[in-house]
């Protein structure tokens, strides 16, 4: 699988993308949820990565764990599509 899709997390919009291309891999590899967040770090580097490897290795408790697929694109969202970088990202195009 190609790894040239990788996401930072140094410009909050581009995880729209990252995550459109990622699905779009995934699919194309015929891969389930189960193996797509197994491989979601593979694709994260810099702030992106850890941050995602501080939340998902609070597997004892309930309060920020990633433990299935949807919840890591929530995760993802809520983290680096922030209003604000949307709104900047905006600003940018005028």
């Amino acid at each position: 699988m190609k790894r040239d899709n990788t996401f930072t997390g140094e410009d909050g919009v581009l995880v729209l993308d990252f995550l459109a291309k990622l699905v779009q891999e995934f699919d194309t590899q015929e891969m389930n949820e189960g193996q797509a967040i197994r491989l979601l770090p593979e694709f994260l580097s810099g702030i992106a990565l850890r941050q995602y490897t501080s939340v998902s290795q609070t597997a004892g408790s309930h309060h920020g764990k990633i433990a299935v697929w949807p919840e890591a694109v929530q995760w993802l969202l809520r983290s680096f599509a922030t209003d604000e970088a949307i709104r900047q990202a905006v600003l940018a195009l005028r």
